[in-house]
């Protein structure tokens, strides 16, 4: 979202210099209404003179909020997997997604969410390690950064039939019953 290009452009940043995959990456940007008419033009004038850093940029003059960005951004992603960068994430060590698509391919997993901070919300089933990170396996689908697996992501937002991305309420009943 570009009603905070400063955070953006520092997320968008650090993730170019430590996020690494062998492929690369197409990055999408999806701009949504902001209520806000001089915040609007502050994001657009952003995106227009940073333009470079995206393959392709999604413009919506609808408020979508990031439970129906979600769901927009799947139209125009073309990979077997993909990565959702929010806002206000900044990376301070390199990460290999190959890896990251390597355990999700073997133990078809839908997503790997990168956590926020040391607090953890979550129970996890199962504990496993991947490049030396430990990783929790939940059954709770969020949509926070991290990375996806684009087919099982639109069988379960496919699921609520709303197309809303609400994490608790929509998608992880969803992902459970698609889990069935």
């Amino acid at each position: 979202s570009c009603a905070r290009p400063d955070i953006l452009e520092t997320s968008v940043e650090s993730f170019l210099k430590h996020v690494k995959c062998r492929d690369g990456f197409r990055l999408i940007l999806c701009e949504d209404k902001v209520e806000d008419p001089k915040r609007q033009e502050e994001g657009r004038k952003w995106i227009e003179d940073h333009s470079h850093y995206f393959d392709q940029i999604i413009y919506s003059d609808k408020k979508l909020t990031y439970v129906y960005c979600f769901s927009e951004i799947l139209k125009y992603i073309e990979s077997q997997f993909f990565f959702r960068l929010e806002d206000d994430v900044t990376f301070f060590e390199d990460i290999d997604v190959d890896e990251i698509i390597e355990f999700m391919k073997e133990s078809n997993v839908s997503q790997t969410i990168f956590r926020r901070s040391i607090h953890n919300l979550t129970n996890p089933a199962e504990v496993k390690c991947i490049s030396n990170r430990k990783t929790e396996l939940v059954d709770f689908y969020s949509i926070a950064t991290g990375v996806f697996n684009l087919k099982l992501t639109r069988k379960i937002v496919g699921l609520s039939g709303t197309g809303e991305c609400h994490e608790s309420s929509v998608l992880t009943p969803s992902m459970l019953k698609l889990k069935a």
